[in-house]
C-alpha cells in the first residue's frame, strides 16, 4: 500500500506560505524564489487532489481543511527539525540548544543578539523553532521559550525579559485626515483582531480610558499575525514578554 508521504519540502513551503499568507514572504524565508514556492504548492496540491488556498488577487487565504492541515505540519516540521540538528551534533561536547520564539520576534531580536553567545559558547547549537502559543516542552523537546502574555506557564521556570509597548495605527483614509479625540473613536471604527490575542483591542481600549469597550469587536476583520515590539517611551500600554525554561532544562 502507497503511503501518502508528501515531500517534506513542498510541507515546508506549504507551512510557510499558510502562516504568511504571501508567496514572497515564504520565499523569502525559506531563500527560495517565487516561482519555485509556487511550484512545490501546485506539486502538493496536485498530490492531494484539492485546493489549498483560496486565491484572490495577490492574497492567498487557505481553506479550513488547510488551515488545520497547516497547524498540525508546523508542530511536525519543527520536531523534524530538532530532532535532524541534534543528529548533526550527536558526540559535540555543548550539544543544542532549542529556544521557541514568535516568527518576528526572533528574526527582529533574538537573531540580531546571538553573536555575542555564540561566541562564548562556540560547541553549542541554536535551534529556533517559530512557536506563536504556549506549547508543550515535553512534545516539541524545546529547551526555553519566549513568550509574550502572562507569567503563567506549568512546569517552566520565568523569567520577565521587557515590556511590550503597544499603539494603534490606522491607514489615513480611514479617518479622512480628522484627528481622534479620545480613545472611544477607535471603538467606532473597523478594527483588525489577532487570532492569538483576541482581547487585545479590549485590554488596550480599557488601559487608554476608553468610556465602553464592548463595541471593541463587534466591527472586527480577523487576522492572523505575529505582534512587532515597540520602542520604549511610545506606549499606550505595556505587556510583558518572558523567557520560559521548563524546569527539568538541561540548558544553561
Amino acid at each position: 500500500m502507497r503511503r501518502t508521504l508528501p515531500p517534506t519540502r513542498d510541507l515546508a513551503c506549504f507551512e510557510a506560505v499558510a502562516r504568511h499568507r504571501s508567496v514572497t514572504r515564504a520565499a523569502a524565508e525559506l531563500n527560495l524564489t517565487q516561482s519555485a514556492v509556487s511550484r512545490r504548492l501546485a506539486a502538493l496540491e496536485e498530490l492531494l487532489g484539492q485546493n489549498l488556498f483560496l486565491r484572490d488577487k495577490q492574497r492567498l487565504t487557505p481553506t479550513v481543511a488547510a488551515e488545520e492541515y497547516a497547524e498540525e505540519l508546523r508542530s511536525l516540521l519543527n520536531r523534524v527539525e530538532v530532532a535532524t540538528t541534534r543528529l548533526l551534533s550527536h558526540g559535540r561536547k555543548g550539544g543544542v540548544l532549542t529556544v521557541a520564539c514568535l516568527p518576528t520576534f526572533g528574526s527582529r531580536w533574538l537573531v540580531p543578539r546571538l553573536a555575542r553567545f555564540i561566541a562564548e559558547h562556540p560547541t553549542v547549537d541554536i535551534n529556533l523553532i517559530s512557536k506563536i502559543r504556549p506549547f508543550s516542552f515535553e512534545e516539541d523537546k524545546a529547551h526555553a521559550a519566549i513568550h509574550f502574555g502572562s507569567p503563567t506557564w506549568p512546569g517552566a521556570r520565568i523569567h520577565h525579559l521587557m515590556d511590550e509597548h503597544v499603539i494603534p495605527v490606522c491607514a489615513p483614509a480611514l479617518i479622512g485626515g480628522q484627528v481622534l479625540a479620545s480613545p472611544d473613536g477607535f471603538a467606532r471604527l473597523p478594527l483588525l483582531q489577532h487570532t492569538t490575542r483576541p482581547y487585545l483591542w479590549r485590554d488596550w481600549l480599557a488601559d487608554a480610558g476608553a468610556a465602553s469597550t464592548a463595541s471593541a469587536g463587534r466591527n472586527s476583520n480577523i487576522i492572523r499575525s505575529s505582534s512587532r515590539p515597540r520602542s520604549p517611551g511610545s506606549a499606550s500600554q505595556s505587556f510583558r514578554t518572558s523567557w520560559c525554561g521548563r524546569k527539568s532544562s538541561r540548558a544553561h
